[in-house]
C-alpha cells in the first residue's frame, strides 16, 4: 500500500500556479510590508522598490516580493504588467 503525504494531496491555489511559490503566510506579510517601508524611507529618493511584480527576463520568469530598481520616472497613462529589465536585486521572503 503506497502512503501520501497531506502536502502530496492539497490542490494548489491559483497564486501557488501562476507563481510557482506558496501563498504567503501573515507573518510572511508582515515582513514584506515592513521590509517596503523600511526600504522606502531609506531610499525612495534613489530607488524604486516595487512588490510581487512580474519578472520575465531572458534568463527566466519570477515573482520576487520585492525587487529593486534605480528610479524611474512615473508615467500613470502607462503601465506595466511584466518587468523586461532586470533589477538591481530582487528579495524573497521564506514561509513555512
Amino acid at each position: 500500500m503506497e502512503t501520501t503525504t497531506l502536502e502530496a494531496q492539497r490542490t494548489l491555489s491559483q497564486y501557488e500556479l501562476e507563481r510557482g511559490k506558496p501563498m504567503p503566510s501573515k507573518n510572511h506579510s508582515k515582513i514584506e510590508a515592513r521590509l517596503s517601508f523600511a526600504l522606502i524611507s531609506r531610499y525612495d529618493e534613489k530607488y524604486d522598490i516595487l512588490s510581487e511584480i512580474s519578472l520575465d527576463l531572458t534568463s527566466g520568469k519570477a515573482n520576487p516580493d520585492l525587487a529593486i530598481y534605480p528610479i524611474s520616472q512615473d508615467d500613470w497613462e502607462r503601465d506595466e504588467v511584466k518587468m523586461t529589465t532586470p533589477p538591481i536585486t530582487t528579495i524573497e521572503i521564506l514561509s513555512p
